[in-house]
């Protein structure tokens, strides 16, 4: 009832169409992200704007926008997105591995190195952080570093895609049995 009320103040007082009011964050981000994934970049970038408009405070839009910013090829409008992410929400290890990954990009790899690890005080299981930081490690020269954080990054990586395959399997069987369920029901 409220986002109806809400809709139809924007439409109706307003004047405006397409209310940022009408959409759940939850449904902005999915539509973004589908958008980003299709290719679709300029009209996931005109989403996101209308978007951060509805919810200016919301670190997941700013991480969104600066990875399709990255698509667009321009880091320094995605770095301030992911400055503003972290800003919004200083536990976003999201937004840390992706600014440290454009920083190593730009060869900035003792700023890179620092956000990497930040993010792993944030989330000590984050295997990307560890081959990020690798990464920056070797380009600081620390070649010793660099593999630790490497193979101990690579490992966590393996673990979670295991896991992940472990979850889809059962997703997978749970599926079938509920297919299977329908068509005995469907026959009676």
């Amino acid at each position: 009832m409220k986002k109806i009320l809400l809709t139809v103040l924007c439409i109706g007082v307003l004047g405006i169409g397409n209310c940022v009011c009408a959409k759940s964050l939850e449904e902005y981000t999915i539509e973004i992200t589908d958008l980003d994934y299709a290719q679709k970049h300029q009209e996931a970038l005109k989403l996101a704007n209308i978007a951060i408009s509805g919810y200016p405070n919301s670190a997941l839009l700013y991480c969104l926008r600066g990875g399709i910013y990255e698509d667009l090829n321009n880091k320094k409008a995605a770095l301030a997105d992911y400055d503003k992410a972290i800003s919004l929400d200083p536990k976003n290890e999201d937004a840390y591995f992706y600014r440290g990954m454009i920083k190593l990009d730009l060869s900035s790899a003792q700023s890179a190195y620092t956000d990497f690890t930040t993010c792993l005080r944030v989330n000590p299981k984050n295997g990307y952080c560890y081959t990020g930081r690798g990464t920056a490690r070797m380009e600081l020269g620390d070649l010793s570093g660099s593999m630790k954080d490497m193979e101990y990054g690579l490992q966590l990586i393996n673990e979670d895609t295991k896991q992940s395959a472990k979850e889809l399997d059962q997703l997978l069987k749970e599926t079938d049995e509920m297919i299977e369920q329908a068509k005995q029901e469907t026959a009676k």
